[in-house]
């Protein structure tokens, strides 16, 4: 490497075919993107036995705000309109909670299908493929868990 080479940090998710896998929640997180929109990000492992077996692929919630600092673990604020909260009450059918103390724990060791895509625009350009990137787009229903 010369004096005047340079490297991409390789911190992509992963790029596998789209298509729909079984998942599982692994982490979460809170964060700023883009100077002002707070997000929820879950990190998914794909638990189907295939050749993406523990890979882990992200699903990004724009979320009204968070609260605190951006941190693994985050606190937020999930819009009564927004995808997360349509996502958590659909899909682990919560009924009639609270709306104000929601656990993060209820996604625990559930397994969701999930269609997966690969991201290949962003902020209205075209990414070029070796840094194109997979991503859970939608969870579409859960299939064991609670």
């Amino acid at each position: 490497m010369s004096n005047h080479d340079f490297m991409v940090d390789d911190d992509l998710p992963p790029k596998i075919p789209p298509g729909e896998y079984a998942v599982q929640m692994k982490t979460f997180k809170t964060a700023m993107m883009f100077v002002k929109a707070p997000k929820l990000i879950i990190d998914f492992v794909i638990v189907a036995q295939c050749e993406y077996f523990g890979l882990v692929l992200p699903k990004y919630y724009n979320v009204k705000r968070l609260i605190g600092h951006p941190q693994e673990g985050g606190r937020f604020k999930a819009g009564a309109t927004g995808d997360f909260a349509r996502d958590y009450f659909h899909l682990l059918k919560m009924g009639d909670r609270r709306l104000d103390r929601l656990p993060m724990s209820a996604m625990e060791g559930v397994t969701f299908l999930a269609k997966v895509s690969t991201v290949k625009r962003a902020r209205d350009r075209d990414i070029p493929e070796a840094l194109q990137y997979s991503k859970i787009d939608r969870l579409i229903k859960v299939l064991e868990g609670k």
